[in-house]
């Protein structure tokens, strides 16, 4: 779940910095390691997220050395929370019944684990957050459960779960992809306001413009000033 972190994918890409070396890059996984066995993904009972794992990857990236990851690592092991084990296990046959529930981390993460290595990430992203089925269900819902609404839970949270998964997506840790897909799962739909049932409707089509060609036109687009 934790190896070497991959290089960047593409020059436009965030580059690796000067000053990464191996002892450096071991330390990094071994303290990524310990967060993720020791510490639940909220280091308080309202919620707040657990920031360590993007710390240190954003400084490992900037060249730190061992020393410094480790230093900076126990600047945040003073106010974890630490993980505890879930009531019962999530399977695919009861993912839907504890969505929201935080005392389901740890079984979250166990599970998205197990997906992300037979699947890999493109796959199982696309499968639980993007598909329609991890969001409206085509029937509906026992009494006593909402429809899934993963995108909501993913974009919620003041995005950290969008921002936990993008650090295992760049990085190639399928460790941290799962702590953020599990973070999605723990998280309330509180945005389902921005993705109604009829935003799934519509068919998708295949695009033929640059993300940034789009952001260009917006961004010179008079009726957003």
């Amino acid at each position: 779940l934790f190896q070497t972190p991959q290089p960047p994918l593409d020059p436009i890409c965030p580059q690796r910095w000067p000053g990464i070396d191996p002892e450096s890059t071991k330390m990094l996984l071994k303290v990524l390691k310990d967060n993720h066995s020791r510490w639940h993904i909220f280091f308080n009972y309202k919620g707040f997220h657990n920031h360590a794992a993007h710390h240190l990857l954003a400084i490992w990236a900037m060249g730190a050395s061992a020393k410094i990851i480790f230093s900076a690592y126990e600047t945040h092991c003073v106010y974890q929370r630490p993980a505890f084990d879930s009531p019962s296990r999530i399977t695919r046959h009861n993912f839907n019944e504890h969505l929201g529930d935080e005392r389901f981390y740890s079984a979250y993460s166990d599970f998205f684990a197990l997906e992300l290595g037979k699947k890999g990430f493109a796959r199982t992203f696309g499968e639980y957050i993007f598909a329609l089925s991890a969001n409206y269900l085509a029937e509906p819902p026992p009494e006593g459960y909402g429809h899934p609404e993963m995108l909501a839970r993913f974009i919620g949270g003041i995005l950290h779960p969008l921002i936990h998964t993008g650090y295992g997506a760049e990085f190639g840790l399928l460790g941290m992809s799962a702590e953020g897909l599990a973070m999605t799962a723990i998280h309330p739909a509180n945005v389902r306001a921005l993705l109604p049932p009829s935003s799934w409707n519509s068919p998708m089509k295949p695009g033929t413009m640059h993300a940034l060609s789009i952001l260009a036109l917006v961004t010179n687009d008079e009726r957003f000033e």
